[in-house]
């Protein structure tokens, strides 16, 4: 499935995007996506064209509900990924993946979501409480693991302004799906 980005590009960043094989297969493709990856991401955050509460799901501790107080970019170097140079790396593929094109749910989810937040500009928790039941039908339905799901409802209800504590119930409850 090809995925449109949901944030505006440049031409440049259209051609560097066409160049990067998000499979993460660790094969030829993947170092070929190095050099491109790495030009996207640094004209993106010199332009200020990543969303911040994309830049915040990593940057942030609180956006990170399993980080025992860590962001996960704290974890990414506490487990070896350079401070400075993580964009370099293959495993910047998922992170670039989501600056560019958002949570990888299906486009309906998403939007009933973004609807549910257009009220007053946040997702509350009791509009959380009344998407939940979708979201656990469409945990048990994508083919990725359930963690893989959960994690980006995380994403998208941060994106939808949620607050810390109820995007983690979210999270949470998520996690717990079974197939």
């Amino acid at each position: 499935m090809t995925r449109t980005p949901d944030i505006d590009l440049t031409d440049q960043e259209h051609a560097w995007l066409g160049q990067i094989d998000f499979s993460r297969r660790h094969d030829d493709a993947t170092v070929r996506s190095l050099e491109p990856m790495a030009a996207l991401y640094q004209s993106l955050l010199a332009r200020g064209g990543i969303p911040v509460e994309r830049l915040r799901y990593y940057k942030v501790p609180d956006r990170y509900p399993g980080g025992q107080g860590r962001s996960r970019e704290a974890w990414y170097e506490a487990n070896g990924a350079p401070a400075n140079g993580a964009h370099l790396e293959a495993s910047f593929l998922p992170r670039l993946e989501y600056y560019v094109f958002g949570p990888n749910l299906p486009a309906d989810i998403v939007a009933a979501f973004r609807q549910a937040a257009l009220s007053d500009g946040r997702l509350s928790s009791w509009e959380i409480e009344r998407l939940k039941p979708g979201a656990m039908q469409v945990v048990r339905a994508l083919p990725q693991e359930i963690s893989v799901s959960a994690e980006e409802f995380l994403k998208l209800a941060f994106e939808c302004g949620a607050q810390p504590t109820a995007a983690a119930s979210l999270w949470e409850s998520l996690c717990k799906a079974r197939r």
